[in-house]
């Protein structure tokens, strides 16, 4: 392998993955809320929107601390 093997697996894997069905991950906390009526998915799907800073997205420190 040479010095452009990362660009060359990067895409090959974006070739392969086009093919594929790929679904949002869902947590068994997210499953377990879906239907809750008092607090619904929806419910705090938009709280964490409102919580975090204006442009950021779920991938933002605050709402992944594993980043």
């Amino acid at each position: 392998m040479g010095t452009s093997s990362g660009a060359n697996i990067a895409y090959r894997t974006g070739l392969c993955s086009s093919d594929l069905n790929l679904e949002p991950v869902k947590t068994e906390f997210e499953i377990a809320l879906a239907n809750d009526e008092g607090t619904p998915l929806l419910v705090i799907d938009l709280c964490q929107n409102l919580a975090l800073l204006i442009g950021a997205n779920r991938g933002h420190e605050f709402a992944n601390p594993m980043v």
